[in-house]
């Protein structure tokens, strides 16, 4: 049986694998190349979230300075990834990626892509590039039978495996916590359905809020996997079986929610054994104690940092986030900002509200309710200048009301009930 530092020891190949994945999916991730649309958010509508107050003025606050960053972000991964001064490229890679996915997470709800950034931390801290990259190639370094284990090689994998079972773990004890089996074999799962799809404005193929049986059993295997992932995912007998369980649990939220989270499920080839299964490694000085040490400091930031931001419940907070627990009933209805427009012949109409459908649509409803639950003349001017059609003319005043909409698609093309005028606005 390994020792407890046996387990935590590991070799070049693993550490190289987890870097090549984490930087293809930094390059690959839509809230980078989004950057430059994210920072366009007027300053009026900005919600920082919890935890990074104090550098929201640093970001960028139009698309131009915003490229700015994504190029040289999307520069520095790429190095990385294929291991031209490594070191520096990773370390550059999570500089930077600490302020372009600060950018989506303005919009008044938590966009939970923050796993990127704790693994090019753990990456940045290690030294990756040591296999697989241009950098060994350029050393000369050549095959020999497998380099001694060591720390500073396993210690960010294991972290990442751990960081891992802890985005599923704090979720199924607050689902637990709030509701328990209640959550599972209630009408929570229908209504969170009808909400994401509300979002998305479309409906998926296969209709399981018409099998209730079959939610409810979904949602109970959902508990169950969500609160023993963690351990499950640390235990060798166990591991494979268990990311086959959450890569199933990815795919049936995909399909059902339209959530993907390829930028997660993607790097779980970290927990695959990669220098067993191939016998030759690269040579390699062995690690100095600095290195371990720094790889160590790494780790334990990043697991603490998610330790207290799963044990506060902090969902829309940045660097460090519980990921969406999903454990409330939203009911049966969902708030709406509606504005109406009146004409200069007293004619009046709704603000059309399809920019709240399609890849924006979970970003603009975050901005919407962020408004709402702060709902001052400037948000609102900025939020209705953000929104006005080009060149509207023959306007004589703008309302805006707190209003609600049901979320069943059934009911998608009934009026919204309006329940309070907040603001109105002479043009």
């Amino acid at each position: 049986m390994k020792s407890r530092a046996g387990w935590l020891t590991g070799a070049p190949l693993d550490l190289a694998v987890f870097r090549l994945t984490v930087m293809a999916v930094v390059l690959a991730a839509s809230e980078v190349h989004r950057a430059p649309e994210f920072a366009q958010l007027p300053t009026a509508l900005r919600a920082p979230p919890l935890g990074f107050g104090w550098a929201a003025e640093l970001l960028p606050a139009d698309a131009d300075a915003a490229r700015l960053l994504q190029l040289a972000l999307l520069a520095c991964a790429g190095f990385s990834l294929i291991g031209f001064f490594t070191r520096v490229a990773t370390v550059l890679t999570a500089g930077l990626l600490l302020f372009v996915l600060a950018l989506p997470q303005q919009w008044g709800a938590g966009v939970h892509t923050h796993h990127l950034w704790w693994f090019s931390v753990l990456l940045a801290a290690s030294p990756c590039g040591d296999a697989l990259s241009i950098d060994a190639w350029l050393k000369h370094r050549r095959l020999v039978p497998p380099a001694p284990a060591s720390l500073a090689y396993g210690l960010p994998v294991r972290a990442a495996w751990v960081s891992i079972g802890l985005i599923f773990f704090f979720p199924g004890v607050w689902k637990w916590q709030t509701q328990g089996l209640g959550w599972a074999w209630s009408d929570t799962l229908v209504n969170q359905l009808h909400f994401k799809w509300l979002e998305y404005g479309r409906v998926p193929w296969f209709r399981v809020d018409d099998h209730p049986l079959l939610l409810h059993l979904g949602g109970l295997g959902v508990l169950v996997l969500e609160v023993t992932a963690l351990p499950a995912l640390l235990w060798r007998k166990t591991r494979l079986i268990t990311v086959t369980g959450l890569l199933v649990f990815h795919a049936a939220t995909q399909a059902l929610f339209f959530i993907s989270f390829s930028s997660l499920w993607a790097c779980y080839v970290v927990f695959l054994p990669w220098s067993e299964w191939f016998a030759a490694e690269v040579e390699v000085a062995r690690p100095t104690m600095l290195l371990d040490l720094l790889g160590a400091v790494a780790a334990g930031a990043v697991l603490l940092g998610q330790g207290v931001s799963g044990a506060m419940l902090a969902e829309q907070a940045w660097p460090f986030a519980c990921y969406p627990t999903f454990r409330f009933d939203p009911g049966p209805r969902a708030p709406v900002l509606v504005v109406e427009i009146v004409r200069d012949d007293g004619s009046a109409h709704e603000l059309d509200r399809t920019f709240l459908k399609g890849a924006s649509g979970q970003v603009e409803w975050s901005s919407m309710w962020s408004v709402l639950r702060a709902p001052t003349s400037d948000a609102l001017r900025a939020w209705w200048y953000r929104h006005t059609p080009p060149l509207l003319l023959g306007v004589r005043s703008v309302r805006f009301f707190r209003a609600s909409m049901a979320i069943a698609p059934e009911a998608w093309g009934e009026p919204a009930l309006r329940s309070e005028l907040l603001f109105e606005i002479s043009e």
